[in-house]
C-alpha cells in the first residue's frame, strides 16, 4: 500500500501526463473533419470474395445509393403532373435534384439502331424465320398496312419493318411506364401517377444532421402538395431508410443517456445522499464518451451512429468504478486510502472488461470495430481519470454511509443458496431444465434481420411496388470477361438458362443488356438469317411498293460486317449505364424471383450470382463458429487469470457466477424460441467478461470493505439500466447485445454471491 500510495501523492506527474494525452487526442481530433456515417451498407462486413464481385455490388448498389423515387398520383395526367411541379418547386432552394424520370432510352438508341437493322432481331422473328420465310412476309406485309404502324428506320433501311418489331418486342425496352408531354405515367386502381426522381449529394446523405434538415423539408412539401392538389405521394428508396435508420438511433442515444443519467442522479440523493456524485461522475463519463469518440475518428476517420448508441452503455460501465469509490469514501477518511482499498478489484475487473472487447475488435464488420474501440478506450478513460483527480476531488469532500437496508438483498440471496446447496434434488432439477432449454437451441445468421423498417417505411415501399410494378431482386448476376464480346456471349448463354426459368416460373423476368445490343457473334447469325429472306422477298416487296430494289440491296450489304458494339450507345443513357461496368462486365437483374438460392447452380466461369443477403448471411455463420472459437481461448486467458490470482479452488468458483449466468440465458433462448446469431454469441462473451467483475469485486474486497456489496448493487443497477434500455432500440445488433447483456449482467450479479454461499458451507 505505500508504494501505490506514493505513486499517488505525485500529483503533478499524474496530471500532467493525463493532459498532455488530452491534448494529443484533441490535437489528433481536430486535424480532420468529424464524419458520423449513417450508411446502411456499413453495417455489413467486408465481403471475403475476389475483387470482381465486390467491384460489381459497390457499382451497382452506388447508382441507388442517393436516389430517392416520388409517384404522385391523381385522377389525370395534367394534375398528377402539376402537383409534381408544385412538390418541385417547394424544394427548389434545398439542393435537392427533382426531376421526371424521363426514360428517353428508346428515343436514343434508334439513330443507332437504324444502322443495324438486319442484325438485330427478336425471337419470336428469328423462331419464324427458322421455320417459316414466307409466314414472315405475310407478317412484314400485314404491319406495312397497318394504319398505326410505324417504320422507324425507313423502307430503304428496312423494308420489312425488322427494326420496329425488335423495338416493340424488346424485353430490355419494356417498361410499365407511358411518356406524356415528357412525363412518365402509369395508371393503378383508376388514377394515374407520375414518377418524379430525386438525387441526393452523398455529402448530405451521410451527414445526419444534414440529411435531417432536408428529409423534415421533403415531407413537409409532400404534405404541402397532398393538401393543395388532393393526391397521393408514394416516396421510397435509400435514403429514406438512410434517414429513418440515423433519426431512430439520435433519439434512442438520448433516451439512454437521459434515463441512465436520471438513475445516476437519484443513486447520488437517496443512496450516496450528495449531489456531487452525480456531478462527478457525470464529467467522469462526459470525457470517456469524449475520449473514445477522438480515438474511433483518429483511427477509422469516422464513426458509424450505431456505434454511439452502444457506446451510450458507457455510462453503465464507467459508473461503476465511480460507484466503488464513492462508497468507500463514504467509510474512509483519507481520499487517497479510499482508492488504494478499491484499485486492485477495479484493476482486474477493467482488465475482464477489455478482454471482452477486445474480443470483438476481431470481428470483420468496421462497425464492431467500432464498437470495441469505442468501449475500451471509454473504460480506459474513466479509470484514468478516478486515478488522477478523485483523490484530489474528494480530499475534503466525502459521501455518508449508504442505506443498511440495500445489504438485505445480499443476506437474502445467501440463504436462497444454502437452502439450495442444502437440498442436492432441487440443484438436480435446475441442473436438467437448463440442459434441456439449451437443447432447444436453434441458430439464425440471415442479415434480413440487421435492419428491419418502420412500418411506415415497410408500407410505402410496397405501395411503390404495387403502382409500379418493379421488383427487382436484390440478387443479380454479374457477367465479366476480357472483352466486350466475350461478356456478350457468356451472358447470352446465361440469359437461355434464365429464359427457362421463367417458363418454369422460379422467375417473372430480368433485364439484360445483351438482350439489347446481342454479341457479334450472334449479330452475324441475325443478318445471315436476314440477308437469305431478304433475297428470297425484295424483289416482290419491291415490285409492291415501289420502292428502288438497288438502294434497299446495297443498304443491307453495307451492314454486313458492321457490328452495333457497346460503346456506340453506352454513353447515350443513364439508364444503360446501370447494366454495364466498363472494362468490367454487365449485370444481369432480376424480377420476380421466388427462392434465391435456386439460381445459384448458373454460377460459373466469368459468371457471378451475388446474393448479398445470402452471402452476407454466410459470413455471419461462419463468424459465429469463429467467435466461439476465440471465445475459448479468450475465456481460458481469463480462466488462467483467475487461477493465477485466486489458487486454483476460489479461482474457479469466481468463474462460476459468470458461466451460470450463460447456461441460463442461454436456457431461456432455448426455450423462448429465441434464434442465436453471431451478436448473441459476442453478447454472451461479454457477460462472462463482465459477470466475473461481481465476483471479483466480492473477493478482493472480502472483509476490506464495509460495503462492498452495496457498491456492487449499485454497479449492476446502472449497468443494467444501459444495457436494459439498449434491448429496446430497434437496431438488431445493440438490440440482441442489450437483451443479452441485461440478462445476463441481472444473473452474474444474484449469482455472484454463489461462491460465498458455497465458501460458507465448507
Amino acid at each position: 500500500m505505500q508504494k501505490i500510495l506514493a505513486v499517488l501523492n505525485k500529483k503533478q506527474i499524474r496530471i500532467s501526463l493525463y493532459l498532455a494525452l488530452a491534448a494529443a487526442l484533441c490535437l489528433l481530433f481536430f486535424s480532420s473533419p468529424i464524419v458520423v456515417k449513417t450508411d446502411i451498407l456499413a453495417l455489413l462486413p467486408p465481403s471475403e470474395e475476389n475483387s470482381v464481385r465486390q467491384e460489381a455490388f459497390i457499382h451497382l448498389s452506388s447508382a441507388t445509393m442517393n436516389r430517392m423515387t416520388i409517384l404522385i398520383g391523381a385522377e389525370d395526367a395534367e394534375k398528377s403532373k402539376y402537383a409534381g411541379l408544385y412538390f418541385q418547386s417547394k424544394l427548389a432552394d434545398s439542393g435537392l435534384n427533382i426531376s421526371y424520370e424521363t426514360d428517353d432510352t428508346e428515343k436514343v438508341l434508334i439513330e443507332q439502331f437504324s444502322k443495324h437493322t438486319y442484325q438485330l432481331l427478336s425471337e419470336p422473328y428469328k423462331e419464324l424465320l427458322a421455320k417459316d420465310h414466307n409466314a414472315v412476309y405475310q407478317k412484314a406485309l400485314a404491319m406495312l398496312y397497318t394504319p398505326m404502324s410505324v417504320n422507324i428506320a425507313g423502307f430503304e433501311n428496312d423494308p420489312f419493318m425488322l427494326l420496329s418489331d425488335y423495338m416493340l418486342n424488346n424485353s430490355f425496352l419494356r417498361t410499365p411506364f407511358s411518356m406524356v408531354n415528357a412525363v412518365p405515367i402509369i395508371k393503378h386502381e383508376g388514377k394515374i401517377y407520375s414518377l418524379m426522381t430525386a438525387d441526393i449529394d452523398s455529402s448530405v446523405l451521410f451527414s445526419p444532421s444534414r440529411l435531417a434538415e432536408l428529409m423534415q423539408r421533403v415531407y413537409a412539401a409532400a404534405e404541402d402538395t397532398r393538401r393543395e392538389f388532393g393526391v397521393e405521394i408514394v416516396l421510397s428508396g435509400v435514403p429514406l431508410h438512410t434517414h429513418a435508420a440515423s433519426s431512430s438511433s439520435m433519439k434512442e442515444i438520448n433516451i439512454i443517456s437521459i434515463i441512465s443519467f436520471v438513475v445516476i442522479f437519484l443513486i447520488s440523493l437517496i443512496v450516496l445522499r450528495s449531489p456531487m456524485g452525480f456531478i462527478v461522475s457525470a464529467a467522469t463519463i462526459a470525457l470517456s464518451f469524449a475520449a473514445a469518440f477522438a480515438v474511433v475518428h483518429i483511427v477509422f476517420s469516422e464513426i458509424h451512429i450505431f456505434a454511439l448508441v452502444f457506446g451510450t452503455s458507457l455510462i453503465g460501465l464507467c459508473i461503476d468504478y465511480c460507484l466503488h469509490y464513492f462508497v468507500e469514501r463514504g467509510c474512509e477518511v483519507d481520499s487517497n486510502i479510499a482508492l488504494v482499498k478499491i484499485i486492485k478489484a477495479i484493476s482486474l475487473s477493467l482488465g475482464t472488461s477489455l478482454l471482452g472487447f477486445a474480443t470483438l475488435m476481431t470481428s470483420a464488420m468496421p462497425l464492431m470495430k467500432q464498437m470495441a474501440l469505442f468501449s475500451v478506450v471509454g473504460l480506459i478513460w474513466a479509470y484514468l481519470t478516478i486515478i488522477v483527480f478523485y483523490p484530489l476531488v474528494f480530499k475534503r469532500l466525502s459521501f455518508s454511509e449508504p442505506p443498511l437496508c440495500l445489504m438485505e438483498i445480499e443476506k437474502i440471496l445467501l440463504r436462497l443458496y444454502r437452502y439450495i446447496f442444502a437440498k442436492p434434488v432441487i440443484l438436480c432439477v435446475l441442473v436438467l431444465i437448463v440442459g434441456l432449454g439449451i437443447a432447444k437451441l436453434h441458430a439464425n445468421d440471415s442479415i434480413e434481420h440487421l435492419y428491419s423498417p418502420s412500418a411506415e417505411l415497410l408500407a410505402a415501399e410496397t405501395r411503390a411496388i404495387q403502382i409500379h410494378k418493379m421488383a427487382f431482386s436484390p440478387a443479380f448476376f454479374f457477367v465479366s470477361g476480357n472483352s466486350s464480346e466475350e461478356i456478350l456471349q457468356t451472358e447470352e448463354t446465361l440469359v437461355e438458362s434464365l429464359q427457362a426459368e421463367v417458363s418454369a416460373g422460379v422467375l417473372q423476368g430480368y433485364k439484360a443488356i445483351s438482350t439489347l445490343i446481342p454479341s457479334e457473334k450472334t449479330q452475324k447469325l441475325n443478318y445471315q438469317q436476314a440477308a437469305g429472306f431478304f433475297s428470297e422477298y425484295i424483289d416482290d416487296f419491291a415490285e409492291l411498293t415501289g420502292i428502288d430494289t438497288v438502294v434497299m440491296r446495297s443498304n443491307m450489304e453495307a451492314q454486313e460486317a458492321n457490328y452495333l458494339h457497346v460503346a456506340d450507345i453506352i454513353d447515350l443513357n443513364d439508364t444503360l449505364q446501370n447494366f454495364w461496368q466498363e472494362g468490367k462486365g454487365s449485370f444481369v437483374l432480376l424480377e420476380g424471383l421466388s427462392d434465391r438460392q435456386l439460381l445459384q447452380k448458373y454460377q460459373g466461369d466469368n459468371i457471378y450470382y451475388l446474393d448479398k443477403i445470402g452471402d452476407y448471411s454466410s459470413l455471419l455463420k461462419t463468424y459465429r463458429h469463429k467467435a466461439s472459437i476465440i471465445i475459448a481461448v479468450a475465456f481460458g486467458i481469463i480462466m488462467s487469470i483467475m487461477l493465477f490470482r485466486y489458487k486454483l479452488r476460489l479461482g474457479l468458483l469466481t468463474l462460476l457466477p459468470a458461466i451460470s449466468a450463460v447456461a441460463f440465458i442461454l436456457a431461456v433462448f432455448g426455450y423462448a424460441g429465441v434464434a442465436v446469431s453471431f451478436f448473441h454469441v459476442i453478447g454472451l462473451f461479454l457477460v462472462l467478461c463482465f459477470g466475473v467483475d461481481y465476483t471479483i469485486f466480492q473477493v478482493e474486497t472480502k472483509g476490506k470493505l464495509k460495503y462492498s456489496g452495496v457498491a456492487v448493487l449499485l454497479s449492476c443497477i446502472t449497468t443494467l439500466a444501459s444495457f436494459g434500455l439498449m434491448a429496446f432500440t430497434s437496431f438488431e445488433v445493440t438490440h440482441s447485445l442489450g437483451l443479452t447483456m441485461f440478462a445476463g449482467i441481472l444473473l452474474s450479479y444474484i449469482f455472484s454471491f454463489i461462491p460465498k454461499a458455497l465458501i460458507d458451507r465448507g
